[in-house]
This record gives structure tokens, sequence and C-alpha cells, in this order.
């Protein structure tokens, strides 16, 4: 582990902390937990990158990605639920 990211883990009282160079490898190591049938909540105004990843898991992976207006609760809050992370 780096140092970086041993004192990130400490810090945050986490046994591990990971320390990637980009947002989307970030995104990509996040959404490699996500297993089909789960639901991805998503905005609906998102970087180009970002939304061809999800749209390759929804195609490829069967999830369930949602691209919602996350500026606005009331359109956040009827996605949540049993089941949605």
């Amino acid at each position: 582990m780096l140092m970086a990211e041993s004192h990130l883990a400490r810090l945050y009282g986490a046994t591990q902390a990971f320390a990637l160079s980009t947002g989307m490898t970030c995104l990509d190591t996040i959404l490699r937990l996500v297993k089909p049938g789960e639901t991805v909540l998503a905005g609906d105004d998102i970087y180009g990158g970002t939304n061809r990843l999800l749209t390759y898991l929804s195609t490829h992976g069967g999830v369930d990605v949602r691209h919602i207006d996350t500026t606005r609760v009331e359109e956040v809050i009827p996605h949540l639920g049993p089941g949605n992370k």
C-alpha cells in the first residue's frame, strides 16, 4: 500500500484505502462491485465517458442504470429503497 493510501485509511478508520490516478479509474473500480440486477442511480447531466461506461454496464452487465435529476431531492427519493444502492 502506498504511503498516501495508508494515511487515508488511518484517517478514516479503514483497513485499506485506494489512491487512483483518475476519476474514471475510480468509477470503474467502484462499478466492479455492482452485481447484475442491482441498480445504479446516476445524474442526468454527467461526463460523457461516465455515461458510456454506465451504458455498457447496463447493456452488457445486467445492471439497472437510472439517470435522474440529482439536484432535485423529490426526483431521487422514489428510486431509493430495498436493493437500490
